[in-house]
């Protein structure tokens, strides 16, 4: 599925092609029967502009303010449930609004353009008309037609002649022009075949570098894998490309917990950047956040998911974090703070992979 990345101000990309907007209303359509909201508001983020990404973004203020008020349970299992089928509404309605064909593309209609004949010192001038006769017809002068003739062979040049002023033509041609050409010709070439980096950058939906010295993109480019580490700057740096622009190039990620967008784009060797965007695979995989009493964070705390018998003991500063098996993942879960085996705090949890949750704990 090619896609069409371009970095803007606001550093979001876009899809630009009609058929990658039908992919993406089926891929967006399964993540919602999935229930998987957040992952679809973040890939309607990254792929719409204009009022329809304006829409989103108002959309995606909503679940936040859902997922926050549920986390801190102000919200009754009733109001929690309807508010979730507004936004699920919401959000299919947005998803209709993606287009499914290609509209009409008529192209404009030449101007029209008026001809114009111009005729001086001539007589027995006919134009723009059409002339219809029987019999014999005769137009013009008849008393001059030998000597015109005449007049005519005796103007051509001998074809010796002709072809030696041609010669001295394109001699004069090359004397002036050709030292400019061949150099323009050569520094073309030099600058075609000046080896260059290619930078590959791993983002997310929000143009954030989720990956930073770990992962690896695996390159496959003229019949040769070749993986690269991804750096601190969360990018990935080809070296040496030389005489290449335009020549294809697969790329596949190798990370834990996180694939492709779009695992199916065909990318080429470009002059600039190439932004690679990235998800987590696993939605819920990962719950972590830190654990307070007011102003004072708590140490020592047992943060658990009992269901699943997955714990964390906080540290110096109440932070905590809990793996969870991508065969385990559930849109949500049960935590439970522990202080000398006895719970102290316990609510439900719908994790989102990159927002910590905040335990505040009564005294």
């Amino acid at each position: 599925l090619p896609i069409c990345v371009v970095e803007r101000e606001a550093s979001i990309p876009y899809l630009c092609s009609i058929n990658q907007y039908i992919m993406l209303k089926r891929q967006l359509k399964q993540h919602v029967s999935a229930g998987k909201l957040k992952a679809a508001i973040n890939l309607l983020l990254a792929s719409t502009e204009g009022d329809l990404h304006s829409e989103a973004t108002h959309l995606s203020g909503r679940f936040a303010n859902y997922m926050a008020s549920k986390n801190r349970g102000t919200l009754s299992t009733s109001d929690a449930n309807l508010m979730r089928n507004q936004i699920t509404q919401s959000l299919l309605a947005l998803i209709e609004q993606l287009p499914e064909e290609e509209g009409d593309r008529t192209l404009p209609k030449p101007a029209k353009t008026t001809s114009s004949t111009i005729i001086q010192d001539s007589k027995n001038v006919i134009s723009g008309s059409t002339i219809q006769v029987q019999g014999d017809m005769h137009i013009g002068d008849n008393n001059n037609t030998s000597q015109s003739a005449a007049n005519k062979r005796a103007k051509r040049l001998p074809l010796p002649t002709l072809l030696a002023l041609i010669g001295v033509v394109i001699a004069a041609i090359v004397l002036l022009f050709g030292n400019n050409i061949i150099g323009k010709i050569s520094g073309d070439n030099a600058a075609t075949n000046t080896p260059h980096t290619l930078t590959i950058k791993v983002r997310d939906a929000e143009n954030k570098r989720p990956l930073r010295n770990e992962g690896t993109l695996v390159l496959d480019y003229e019949n040769t894998t070749t993986p690269r580490q991804i750096n601190e700057q969360g990018n990935v740096d080809v070296r040496g490309i030389a005489s290449d622009i335009g020549k294809p190039l697969n790329i596949q990620i190798e990370a834990k917990g996180y694939q492709a967008v779009y695992p199916d784009s065909s990318y080429h060797i470009t002059e600039d950047a190439i932004t690679y965007l990235v998800e987590t695979s696993c939605d819920a995989c990962r719950v972590f956040g830190t654990v307070r009493r007011q102003d004072q964070f708590v140490a020592g705390a047992v943060v658990e998911i009992s269901a699943l018998q997955i714990a964390d003991t906080t540290d110096a500063k109440g932070f905590f974090e809990l793996q969870i098996p991508p065969e385990q993942e559930q849109e949500e879960y049960t935590l439970t703070v522990l202080q000398n085996n006895k719970i102290v705090w316990e609510n439900f949890l719908s994790p989102a992979p990159i927002v910590a949750t905040e335990i505040l704990l009564q005294n």
